[in-house]
């Protein structure tokens, strides 16, 4: 497991706020994340499964602050335009594939063959490596997105523990002591000396 798997694994087990401050407000800001897939989703792309992402993202992570809003979302953002680069890529291919099989000079009718000439053709092309930066990119910021609000979240939830056990020290430091238990008394009755019988004095044998 990657450190951006184990970070996300974090993400998914936490539970979330212990004050009720904290719940409330992490309730609250789950519930609207102030972003639209109009800031991501281009022409042709289904803006629906981009706002179930992040729907998704936010349900997940629980962001508690603006910060950590902003970070779902530019991981959000990431994700979906890493799904984006993959479509590119294999539309580059695709039309290449093309032009190998209708090549009117010399068409490729074997599919095997057509794709691999169309892989060779543009495995190395400017097209194929500027897609390739940006998915590096993209990959890049997700990570740094999920590390920072990895860290954001566990100091959240380890200042929200120390206020929940302060809470719970003052709480008892406030209540009365406990009224001190009756002593118990336990009757002994008295003990009679009996006389002391003198001892027996051996018998003498007879001569």
């Amino acid at each position: 497991m990657t450190r951006t798997e184990a970070a996300h694994t974090n993400g998914a087990l936490s539970h979330g706020p212990v004050t009720e401050e904290g719940k409330a407000r992490s309730s609250q800001n789950a519930q609207k994340h102030g972003f639209s897939s109009s800031q991501v989703v281009i022409t042709g792309e289904n803006a629906a499964e981009f706002d179930a992402l992040l729907d998704s993202y936010t349900a997940n992570y629980q962001p508690a602050s603006a910060l950590e809003q902003d970070l779902v979302f530019e991981m959000t953002s990431s994700r979906w335009r890493l799904r984006r680069a993959a479509l590119m890529e294999k539309a580059v291919i695709e039309v290449e594939l093309r032009r190998v099989a209708n090549d009117k000079e010399n068409p490729v009718a074997d599919p095997e063959l057509a794709r691999m000439m169309a892989w060779a053709a543009v495995a190395d092309s400017p097209a194929m490596k500027q897609i390739h930066r940006h998915e590096t990119r993209l990959r890049r910021a997700y990570e740094k997105a999920v590390k920072e609000i990895t860290r954001l979240q566990q100091e959240r939830h380890a200042q929200e523990e120390l206020a929940a056990r302060n809470l719970v020290r003052r709480q008892m430091q406030q209540q009365p002591p406990p009224a001190p238990r009756p002593e118990l008394r336990v009757a002994i009755p008295a003990v009679q000396n009996e006389p002391v019988q003198p001892a027996t004095p051996p018998l003498k044998r007879a001569a």
